[in-house]
């Protein structure tokens, strides 16, 4: 990052050149694909190069390290960690790499929703979708500030914030690809970030099913019915099975 502390070694930067590239490639095909070719709202290339890298960043198990500390899916949480970061460079990382972390978890991985339906679900992804727009407006604002001038990555987080769910569904064009990127990466350290991955995931079905888990319960406690029991008692058994400590159950 510019003028602060927080940055992610890479190893080979051969390796890293060639990768951005196979990721870049990718991205435009998938913007191809998504009808939203480069240009099409602007000038847009810095914005390709800036999600290769981010992707390729996101591949390095230092990234999670270093940034898993300020990463919140929850809105209030995230202001409030950057309310509290005295350091204004430490306040603008903040901002940006959950706008970040939203735009990948949405287009990539996909796995920030309820499974619920398709009401719910869209409801879900628009709240994140606001959270990221909001995130980004806040990022570039700031960097602006930083620097007391108008910068180029302040311009790249204010195009994503404005076109957000377009660059979302270019991502999810390329997901394929990404993974097969992840899965042919050579460096054995990327192995911990797998890891870290799968747990983050665990983590938040976990969240997910106590959330539901809460409100039936809430729901019972004012209607004792058979079938809110019925309800509870099978997402109790969901949760102990994702976590064997959580033991419940209605008799």
């Amino acid at each position: 990052m510019e003028g602060g502390e927080y940055y992610f070694n890479v190893p080979d930067m051969t390796q890293k050149e060639s990768s951005i590239n196979l990721l870049l490639d990718s991205l435009l095909k998938a913007r191809k694909k998504a009808k939203f070719p480069s240009n099409a709202k602007g000038f847009d290339e810095d914005v390709n190069l800036y999600i290769a890298h981010l992707l390729y960043a996101m591949s390095m198990p230092n990234y999670t390290s270093i940034t898993e500390q300020y990463i919140s899916l929850y809105n209030a949480e995230v202001r409030v960690l950057a309310d509290m970061a005295e350091d204004k460079y430490l306040k603008y990382f903040i901002l940006k790499v959950n706008a970040d972390n939203l735009l990948v978890h949405l287009g990539i991985f996909q796995d920030l929703t309820h499974r619920q339906n398709k009401k719910d679900q869209q409801k879900d992804i628009d709240s994140y979708i606001n959270d990221a727009q909001e995130f980004y407006t806040n990022a570039a604002q700031l960097n602006k500030k930083i620097y007391r001038r108008k910068t180029a990555i302040a311009d790249v987080l204010s195009k994503l914030a404005k076109n957000l769910t377009l660059y979302v569904k270019v991502l999810s064009y390329m997901r394929k690809d990404f993974f097969l990127f992840l899965n042919r990466h050579e460096d054995s350290e990327f192995g911990i970030f797998l890891d870290h991955m799968k747990l983050y995931e665990k983590k938040m079905e976990f969240e997910q099913k106590q959330n539901m888990f809460l409100d039936l319960y809430s729901q019972w406690l004012k209607k004792k019915s058979n079938i809110l029991r019925t309800k509870i008692n099978n997402i109790c058994n969901e949760l102990h099975t994702i976590d064997p400590s959580f033991n419940f159950k209605l008799e």
